[in-house]
């Protein structure tokens, strides 16, 4: 069984890496194309691979999930179904950007513009101050300083949408769409210093300690690791070498940070404590949980079970998970049946009564919700996506700071609900059009010839 699981995986990557270098021969800059197969690598490719060199996973107990999902057992035959269906849809996914994407947008690549960075800076400390009131009012909110840091990063939420109830929702989608902007901008501020070789490291580190401090502050840790992908994304699209070596150094490091913060994350006043204690807790194999957390790849495990779990032991969705794109703004008091999130629909079906969320991957949600049919909807999504990427890069003067989040958004959103981007990508455009932002940040060089003319 092995030896077949690693045919499938090597297979995999090689159409994966194929389609990485048609995005960058088709335009070198931030786009959702280059950030959908960034997402589909770093997501769902490396954390099955690790699973298959393993022979599967068990998440530690030390975590406290529950039920038959955290079990992935490659050793027996049980989920070869699951990997056959992950493998022809992501294989045909790879294939439609070899055979849609041209070579030449013929817009060139980020090195055809001008951009004015103190402009850019504006912008991103426009977004950084939004996000400085969002945490006075969670802080308010939760009664203090000391009763914020009290609180767990992910009760307190829960907490306060019992009290504020449908407004507090709305809030958090708003404050999502805000660090998804930021986080998509700052990928756009370090994408241009890479390719010009020139940094501004007095505001580039103040946008590196607020990505630290939105961590603490937020429990979450994915748009810190969603920036630092789009760094190595840069450096790989002008040829920084170094800079990838030096990252690829500190990535131990990194990873080691990155699963020790969700322990440490419960409580921000008792960090020696929970440090010890994660330290000394038996976590099984450390080295393969490590790799599995720092790709967040319990996403990739449910996936698995989703798709040998759906159409049998539990009904499809039926597109009930996508229609909460356009039901999220209505009140539960005026509809009662507005469907939850799909992450929480996952929760209540595979961990019920323990008031959290899960995640299964975009290929999951698209299982859940139309069976086997997702084998063609995931490349079909790739295709939509790539009139939307060839739309933007066409107008890049325009649609500069769009096509940098759309980036982000992206690999953002294979491990996410499709509501959640769908909404987070109109708030983010509504914002960047009615606030004027992309006015006068880029222009086109003028060439010799043009000039002449």
């Amino acid at each position: 069984m092995k030896i077949l699981y690693l045919f499938m995986m090597a297979s995999l990557f090689a159409a994966w890496w194929a389609a990485m270098r048609r995005a960058r021969q088709n335009f070198r800059g931030l786009t959702p194309v280059l950030g959908w197969l960034i997402g589909l690598g770093f997501f769902l490719l490396c954390p099955l691979l690790i699973m298959v060199l393993y022979n599967g996973y068990e998440v530690p107990a030390y975590i406290g999930a529950n039920g038959n999902w955290t079990v992935v057992d490659f050793s027996k035959v049980g989920f070869l179904g699951s990997m056959m269906v992950v493998w022809v849809a992501l294989l045909l996914s790879f294939i439609v950007v070899l055979l849609l994407l041209p070579k030449d947008s013929g817009a060139g690549g980020d090195g055809d513009f001008d951009f004015d960075l103190p402009r850019l800076q504006r912008v991103l400390t426009i977004s950084m101050v939004l996000s400085l009131l969002q945490w006075g009012v969670a802080i308010y909110a939760a009664g203090g300083l000391m009763q914020f840091l009290l609180s767990h990063w992910y009760t307190r939420g829960e907490e306060l949408a019992e009290q504020y109830g449908h407004w507090f929702s709305l809030w958090l989608q708003l404050t999502l769409a805000n660090q998804i902007f930021f986080t998509g901008v700052a990928a756009f501020y370090a994408s241009l210093q890479l390719r010009q070789r020139r940094y501004r490291w007095r505001f580039f580190s103040l946008v590196l300690l607020f990505f630290v401090v939105e961590m603490v502050m937020e429990g979450n840790r994915i748009f810190i690791a969603v920036f630092l992908l789009s760094v190595i994304s840069s450096c790989w699209l002008f040829g920084r070498k170094k800079v990838i070596a030096g990252i690829l150094l500190v990535a131990p490091l990194i990873a080691f940070a990155f699963v020790a913060w969700a322990s440490l994350r419960s409580s921000l006043t008792n960090i020696e404590e929970n440090f010890a204690g994660y330290l000394t807790t038996d976590i099984g194999n450390r080295t393969e949980t490590t790799l599995i957390d720092a790709f967040d790849g319990t996403g990739s495990m449910l996936l698995l079970h989703v798709v040998n779990d759906f159409g049998r032991e539990h009904p499809y969705l039926y597109g009930l998970s996508y229609s909460r794109a356009l039901t999220f703004v209505i009140p539960r008091s005026v509809y009662p049946q507005r469907p939850e999130s799909f992450s929480v629909m996952l929760a209540d079906t595979y961990e019920p009564g323990q008031g959290t969320s899960l995640s299964s991957t975009v290929l999951g949600e698209m299982y859940a919700n139309f069976g086997p049919f997702s084998m063609l909807l995931l490349p079909l999504f790739t295709a939509a996506l790539i009139s939307l990427h060839n739309r933007l890069i066409a107008r890049r003067e325009r649609y500069v700071l769009l096509a940098s989040v759309s980036f982000v958004l992206m690999i953002w959103h294979v491990r996410i609900a499709f509501a959640e981007t769908f909404v987070s990508f109109l708030l983010c455009g509504v914002a960047i059009w009615g606030l004027g932002l992309e006015s006068g940040l880029c222009s086109r060089v003028q060439t010799h010839a043009s000039h002449r003319q």
